[in-house]
C-alpha cells in the first residue's frame, strides 16, 4: 500500500480525457445539427435570398414614401392624433364623462323602477280581475291597477327624457373617439405598404426550418404489396411547385457574371454587390435549387406533387436528405456518366456520394438528370409514341419505331407496330441494279440521313444479296399507264402544293440531309428509280405495287401524275455518273442464275434480319434475331460483353473508316464526360499513342451509359472478339439522336405502376396508343399538329408563301374528337372530300382497312373522351334562333361571311382570307362544339386565324335575343346546322 502523499497525480489524464469528451460531444452536436442536415442550409440560402428581394422591396417602398410627401403627411397625422388623444383629457371631455355616468345611473333607476312597478302592476291586474270573475267588489282593485298604470306612462315619458339627454352626451363623446378613429385609418392606410413589406420581412425571419414530406401510399410495389413512396425532395427544392420563380435571377434580383474571376473583379470594383452578383454556374445552381418546376402549369397540373411525389418521374431517394461531398458555396457541376455540362444542362452541385439522389455507390434508383429526365415517363406510359410535354423521350420512342429497332429487338408494347422499310418483294421492277447494290453497301453514301443502316456487308455479300432480290422478284403489273407529255415546271408545282412536302425533301444540300425525315429524301430519285412507267403507277395508285405500301394516293389526275414524273425523273441525274464509278462493277456481278450466290444471299438476308422491317417471302414467322430490351435498363455492368474494348488503348476502324481509339479513364465524381475523355486522350499522348488525323477516341468507363452509347456509335467493331457475332447494322446517329435512344433504352424497365397512374392502361388510352402507332405508320404529323408534334409541311408553306399564312395550314387534330361528327369523319378519312377550297394540300387517300379506321376513330374519341359511336341524333332548331343568326352574322353586326364561303360562293378573290364553308358546317361539326369554337378558336387551332366572340354579354349584339351571349351563341349554332338536310326546323322553343 503506497504512502499517503505518495500516489501520482492523474489529474493530467483527467484533463485531457474530459477535454477529448468536450470536443467529441461538440463534434457530435455540430455533425447532428449542421453536417446531417445540408437542407437547413438550402432552406436558410432560399430564405436570406428572398430576404435580399424583400429588404430591397422595402427600401423602395419607404424611398417612395419619403420622395411623395407621406412621411410628413404621416407626422401630421400623428401630430392630429396625440391632439385627438390629448383633448379626451380636457375639463369639457371631463365634464361631458360625469354628465354621462349621471345620467346613466339615474337612467338605469329609472328604468328599473318601471320595471319593479311593471311585475306589481300584473298583481293588481290579477287582484282586479279575480274580483270581477268571483263577483267580488273589484272597483279599489281596479283603481290600483289603473293608477299604477298611469303612473308607469308617466315614468317611461321621463325615462325618454333622460335617454335622449344621454344620447346627446354619449355623441358629443364619440365625436372624440370617431375623429381618433378616423385618424388611426388614415394612418393605417398611408403606412400600409411600408407594414406590409415589413410583414414580408418578419415573415421571412421567423420561418422555422421543416422538413416538407410527402406520402404516395399507394404508390410503389413489390410483388402484390404496396409500400408507398416518401418524398422529402421539396425540403430542399422549395420553389418547385410555387410561381414566380422561373427565371432565379429576376425572382431574387440577381445579376450574372461569366465565371469566378470575373465575380472576384466586380466585387473588387463595388463590393456593395456581394450577393447580388453571382457566376452562370451559381446561377444554374440555384436555378435548379430554388426555380420554378420548368413548365410547371404543364407537367404539375397533370403531376401533382401531392398525388405522385417528385421521385416517381425524377428518380432518387426521396426520404433521404444527407448530401455528402457537398461543400456549401460551391459550384462544382456533377456529370452522370455521358451527361453533365457536354449536355447543356448543370446537374447541382453534388458529388458521387449524394445520398438523397441515390448517385452513392448503392443507390438502387439514381436521380435521372439532364438529357435522362424523361426516361421515367414510359412507366406511366409505355407504347406510347407521342407523348406531350416529354420532347426527348418521343423523340427517342420516334426514333426506335422509325428505325426499325422493333424489327430485330422485342420491347414490351412496342411489338405491333408496322415494318419500317418497304417491301422487297417487287424491288427488281422498281429499283436499278446499280442503285440497289450501292444501297445495301451504304445506304449513307445516296442519302446520309437515309433510315436503313450501314450493316458494313462484305462486297461479296452485298451481290448475293442482290442477286438473291432480282432473282426472287415477282413480276408487276402496271395498272396506271398514260401517254401524257409531263411538264417538270409544272410537276414541281404539283410536288410543292397537293403535301408531297409533308413526307419527302428534294434539296440534297448538307443541312437538309443533316435532319432525318419520315420518307426518302427524292433528291437523287431519278438514278433510283428503274423506269418512268413504274413511276407513274406508283403515283398513281402505290397499293397497286405494294398493299404494304405507306404510301398514300394524293388522287392526282393523269396530267398531274405525268407532271410530277417529269420532274422527278430529273432530280439527281447528275449523280448517276458518281453512282456508277462507285458501284458500276458491283452490280455488273449480279448474277440471277447462280444459286449459290442467290442461296449466299438468302443466308446474308436471314442471319442480318433484313426480314424485320421488309415484307419479304420466304422469312415468315422467323423470330426477331436481337435480345429483347424490354428490362434493358435493368441491366448490369457485368451483364454487357465488352469483348475486348478492355485492353488499353484498343483501336478499330468502323464501317465508315473511322479509326477509333478506346481509352479508359477514371471515373471522378462530378466531372462531365468531356473533361474524362480529355484525360483519355492526353493518357494516350503520354504513352506515345498520339492521334493521327482522322481518329477519334472514345471513353470506356464502367457503366449502363457508356456501353449501350458505344454499342450505338460503333455496334459491329467496339465490343468484337473471336467469338462474337455482332450482327447490330451502324445507323450513324447523331449526338442529339443517341441522347434521344438513350432517354428511350433507358426507361426500359418493366415498372410496375399501379392502375391510378399508369396513363397507358386506362381505357381510353388503350385506344389512342393504337392510333399512335398508325399515325406513326402514315407519318400525319408530316402535314398535322397533334400531341405538340408535327406539322412539317407548315415552315415549307410559310416559306412559299412568303410570311406565315395559317389559313394553307393543315388543321390539328388535338380536338378532332371532340369537334368532328363521328359519321362525317368515318367517311373523310375513308373517301377524303375537299372542304377548304384555299388550301391546296390535299388529304390524302391511306386506303386505310375497316380495322384502321376504327381505331382511328376510336383514338380520336379517347383523345377528347367522347363516344366515337356514330349515333347522334338529328337535332330540332327553332326558327326564331335561325330569323336572328341571320342578323348576327350578316354585315350589320359580326359580318360572318366577309371570310366565310357559303355554298361554294366565296367572300372575294383573295383565297388567304377565306375560312370553311358554313354549307358544310353542320354535317361535319358536333353541336355542342360550335359554341366552343366561336368563344376561343385559338384554344382548339393555336394557329386559327379566326377572334373569339360572345364570350360575355358585353360582346353580344344589344339588338339581338336581349343581348345575351349565351342565346347568340346558340342562335349562331342553330343557323349554320340548319345548312344540313333532314334538321327539321321548329318554332316552339328549343329544349335544352
Amino acid at each position: 500500500m503506497a504512502l499517503v502523499g505518495s500516489e501520482k497525480s492523474k489529474t493530467v489524464f483527467f484533463f485531457v480525457v474530459s477535454q477529448i469528451l468536450m470536443v467529441v460531444a461538440l463534434w457530435s452536436l455540430y455533425d447532428e445539427g449542421v453536417l446531417r442536415r445540408p437542407w437547413k442550409h438550402f432552406q436558410n440560402e432560399f430564405n436570406q435570398l428572398e430576404l435580399q428581394v424583400a429588404q430591397k422591396e422595402y427600401d423602395r417602398v419607404y424611398k417612395d414614401f419619403v420622395s411623395s410627401g407621406k412621411d410628413k403627411k404621416l407626422n401630421q397625422l400623428l401630430l392630429d392624433l396625440e391632439k385627438a388623444e390629448q383633448a379626451k383629457e380636457s375639463d369639457e371631455f371631463q365634464e361631458l364623462a360625469a354628465k354621462k355616468a349621471a345620467l346613466q345611473i339615474e337612467f338605469d333607476d329609472a328604468e328599473m323602477g318601471i320595471k319593479f312597478n311593471k311585475s306589481i302592476l300584473d298583481a293588481y291586474y290579477y287582484e282586479w280581475k279575480h274580483a270581477f270573475q268571483q263577483n267580488h267588489d273589484y272597483k279599489e282593485a281596479e283603481k290600483k291597477y289603473k293608477d299604477l298604470d298611469a303612473k308607469i306612462n308617466a315614468d317611461k315619458e321621463g325615462l325618454k327624457k333622460i335617454e335622449k339627454d344621454l344620447n346627446g352626451v354619449k355623441e358629443k363623446i364619440a365625436a372624440y373617439d370617431k375623429k381618433i378613429e378616423g385618424l388611426n385609418e388614415k394612418i393605417y392606410q398611408l403606412k400600409k405598404p411600408l407594414a406590409d413589406a415589413e410583414g414580408v420581412i418578419e415573415n421571412i425571419q421567423t420561418r422555422q426550418n421543416e422538413i416538407t414530406q410527402i406520402v404516395v401510399d399507394e404508390y410503389g410495389k413489390q410483388g402484390n404489396i404496396y409500400w408507398g413512396r416518401v418524398d422529402r425532395c421539396q425540403t430542399c427544392h422549395i420553389a418547385v411547385d410555387k410561381t414566380g420563380y422561373e427565371d432565379v435571377t429576376k425572382a431574387f434580383g440577381l445579376k450574372v457574371v461569366k465565371d469566378e474571376e470575373a465575380l472576384k473583379k466586380a466585387l473588387e470594383e463595388d463590393f456593395s454587390k456581394k450577393g447580388v452578383l453571382v457566376t452562370e454556374k451559381q446561377r444554374d445552381h440555384m436555378q435548379i435549387m430554388y426555380g420554378t418546376h420548368p413548365r410547371r402549369d404543364a407537367l404539375l397540373a397533370s403531376h401533382s406533387p401531392e398525388k405522385f411525389g417528385c421521385t416517381s418521374c425524377h428518380g432518387g431517394d426521396g426520404r433521404g436528405l444527407q448530401i455528402k461531398g457537398l461543400e456549401f458555396g460551391d459550384d462544382v457541376v456533377a456529370a452522370h456518366d455521358y451527361l453533365g455540362a457536354s449536355s447543356g444542362y448543370v446537374a447541382g452541385a453534388f458529388g458521387h456520394e449524394d445520398k438523397a439522389h441515390a448517385t452513392h455507390h448503392h443507390g438502387v434508383e439514381p436521380l435521372l438528370r439532364g438529357k435522362q429526365e424523361q426516361s421515367n415517363c414510359l412507366s406511366c406510359h409505355n407504347g406510347q409514341i407521342y407523348i406531350p410535354h416529354g420532347d426527348q423521350i418521343t423523340k427517342g420512342a420516334s426514333l426506335f419505331v422509325d428505325l426499325g429497332c422493333h424489327g430485330c429487338h422485342l420491347v414490351e408494347g412496342y411489338s405491333d407496330l408496322f415494318k419500317a422499310g418497304p417491301e422487297l418483294n417487287k424491288v427488281a421492277n422498281k429499283v436499278n441494279p446499280t442503285w440497289l447494290v450501292d444501297w445495301i453497301k451504304n445506304p449513307k453514301n445516296y442519302m446520309p440521313n437515309s433510315k436503313m443502316p450501314n450493316f458494313g456487308l462484305e462486297d461479296e455479300e452485298v451481290v448475293a444479296v442482290a442477286s438473291y432480290l432480282v432473282a426472287n422478284s415477282k413480276d408487276h403489273s402496271l395498272a396506271e399507264r398514260s401517254s401524257l407529255l409531263g411538264n417538270a415546271q409544272r410537276g414541281e408545282s404539283v410536288f410543292n402544293e397537293v403535301g408531297c412536302r409533308g413526307c419527302h425533301n428534294v434539296e440534297t444540300d448538307e443541312a437538309t440531309y443533316a435532319v432525318r425525315s419520315r420518307a426518302p429524301n427524292l433528291g437523287r430519285v431519278a438514278v433510283k428509280i428503274k423506269s418512268n412507267e413504274w413511276l407513274f403507277d406508283w403515283l398513281k395508285n402505290p397499293k397497286n405495287y405494294s398493299q404494304h405500301a405507306r404510301m398514300p394516293s394524293l388522287r392526282l389526275s393523269d396530267q398531274e401524275a405525268a407532271d410530277l414524273v417529269a420532274y422527278l425523273s430529273d432530280l439527281g441525274k447528275d449523280y448517276e455518273a458518281v453512282l456508277n464509278k462507285r458501284s458500276g462493277k458491283l452490280a455488273a456481278k449480279i448474277d440471277v442464275h447462280n444459286q449459290d450466290l442467290i442461296l449466299k444471299g438468302k443466308t446474308v438476308l436471314r442471319k442480318r434480319g433484313c426480314y424485320g422491317c421488309h415484307n419479304l417471302d420466304g422469312f415468315d414467322g422467323m423470330d426477331r434475331i436481337g435480345p429483347e430490351l424490354s428490362a434493358e435498363a435493368l441491366k448490369t455492368t457485368i451483364e454487357f460483353d465488352f469483348g475486348d474494348a478492355l485492353k488499353e488503348g484498343f483501336e478499330f476502324t468502323d464501317v465508315y473508316g473511322d479509326k477509333v481509339v478506346v481509352a479508359h479513364a477514371e471515373e471522378r465524381a462530378g466531372m462531365p464526360t468531356q473533361d474524362l475523355l480529355a484525360i483519355a486522350e492526353n493518357n494516350l499522348k503520354e504513352q506515345g499513342n498520339a492521334l493521327a488525323k482522322g481518329e477519334t477516341v472514345t471513353n470506356l468507363v464502367d457503366g449502363w451509359q457508356s456501353w449501350v452509347r458505344n454499342k450505338i456509335r460503333y455496334p459491329m467493331s467496339i465490343y468484337k472478339h473471336d467469338r462474337a457475332s455482332l450482327l447490330m447494322p451502324n445507323f450513324r446517329l447523331s449526338p442529339e439522336e443517341q441522347d434521344a435512344l438513350l432517354t428511350f433504352l433507358k426507361a426500359l424497365q418493366k415498372r410496375d405502376v399501379p392502375y391510378a397512374y399508369n396513363h397507358s392502361r386506362q381505357p381510353y388510352m388503350q385506344d389512342v396508343i393504337k392510333g399512335q402507332k398508325l399515325v406513326a405508320k402514315y407519318n400525319c404529323t408530316g402535314c398535322h399538329n397533334v400531341w405538340e408534334a408535327g406539322g412539317d409541311i407548315n415552315a415549307y408553306l410559310d416559306k412559299k408563301n412568303g410570311g406565315k399564312f395559317t389559313q394553307y395550314y393543315p388543321p390539328s387534330l388535338d380536338h378532332v374528337g371532340e369537334k368532328i361528327r363521328p359519321e362525317w369523319l368515318y367517311e373523310f378519312l375513308k373517301a377524303p372530300t375537299v372542304y377548304r377550297p384555299q388550301t391546296k394540300v390535299r388529304m390524302p387517300n391511306f386506303d386505310f382497312t375497316n380495322e384502321e379506321l376504327n381505331t382511328l376513330m376510336q383514338m380520336f374519341a379517347g383523345m377528347n373522351k367522347r363516344d366515337p359511336q356514330m349515333s347522334e341524333a338529328r337535332y330540332a332548331l327553332h326558327a326564331h334562333y335561325i330569323d336572328a343568326a341571320k342578323a348576327i352574322a350578316g354585315p350589320e353586326a359580326y359580318n360572318c361571311f366577309s371570310c366565310h364561303l357559303v355554298n361554294g360562293r366565296t367572300p372575294g378573290d383573295d383565297p388567304a382570307n377565306w375560312a370553311p364553308d358554313w354549307a358544310n358546317m353542320g354535317e361535319r361539326l358536333q353541336h355542342d362544339f360550335i359554341p366552343k369554337w366561336i368563344k376561343n378558336p385559338v384554344k382548339y387551332q393555336k394557329y386559327a386565324v379566326m377572334p373569339g366572340f360572345l364570350n360575355s354579354d358585353d360582346e353580344a349584339h344589344p339588338d339581338y335575343l336581349g343581348g345575351s351571349a349565351e342565346e347568340q351563341l346558340k342562335a349562331l349554332r342553330d343557323y349554320i346546322l340548319s345548312f344540313e338536310a333532314g334538321n327539321k326546323v321548329i318554332s316552339s322553343p328549343v329544349e335544352e
